[in-house]
This record gives structure tokens, C-alpha cells and sequence, in this order.
């Protein structure tokens, strides 16, 4: 599933090519995640690049206002396990992960400023 060396440069130009492009038809969120999957995609190692391609996550997330995310080590398996879903074209549970870490993330936000920022 991960790319041979040779076709990393080529790769990596159509990958700013979609970043460019933007969500389109999708919602941010689920652009963030296409994103990040293609990026593993990439990656031609079989230990992927969860940190660079988190970091992805947090920058994209940043530039629109959203907080950014921590992925906790007690869910590393499960990110781990739904980054390799949307490889295979099952989107889904890598979507609902990072909503589950971008829920948590403005509940920190509203406990540390003391206000609420999604009204529920």
C-alpha cells in the first residue's frame, strides 16, 4: 500500500497539488483526514510517519482556528488501527477519531479559559 521510493517526489507533488486544491466537496474535516491519509500513503517505510503527519493535522486545523489535537498514548493503537482503515478506503473511523480528539480538545480549551466554546 505505501509507495516505492521512486515514486516519492512525484507523489509528494500531487499531494501539494491537493492540499492547494482544498476540501472541494468535503467538509474540512474530512479533507484534514484525506489529507493525512495520503500523506501515509507516501511514506515509503513500513513504520509510517505518524508524527509528521500529525503535525499535518494540527497546522491544518490551526489555519482554519480550530484547536489543535493530542493523539493520548492510550489511543495510539486505535489511531494507529484507523489511519490503516482509511488506507484501505474505509474513511470512517479515522474521521471519527480526530472529531473525538477535536471534541476533547475544545472541552481542555473551555475548562482552561473558564467559557464555553461549543454550544451544545
Amino acid at each position: 500500500m505505501r509507495a516505492v521510493p521512486q515514486q516519492v517526489q512525484p507523489l509528494m507533488s500531487s499531494f501539494f497539488e491537493k492540499l492547494a486544491e482544498g476540501p472541494g466537496a468535503m467538509t474540512y474535516l474530512e479533507f484534514i483526514c484525506d489529507i493525512h491519509t495520503s500523506f501515509q500513503r507516501i511514506h515509503p517505510f513500513r513504520d509510517g510517519n505518524g508524527r509528521v503527519g500529525r503535525l499535518i493535522i494540527n497546522f491544518l486545523l490551526a489555519q482554519e482556528g480550530y484547536p489543535i489535537i493530542a493523539v493520548e498514548s492510550s489511543i495510539k493503537k486505535t489511531f494507529c488501527d484507523s489511519v490503516e482503515a482509511g488506507l484501505l478506503k474505509q474513511p470512517e473511523p479515522f474521521l471519527r477519531l480526530i472529531c473525538e480528539c477535536l471534541c476533547r480538545s475544545f472541552f481542555l480549551y473551555e475548562e482552561a479559559l473558564k467559557t464555553s466554546l461549543i454550544d451544545l
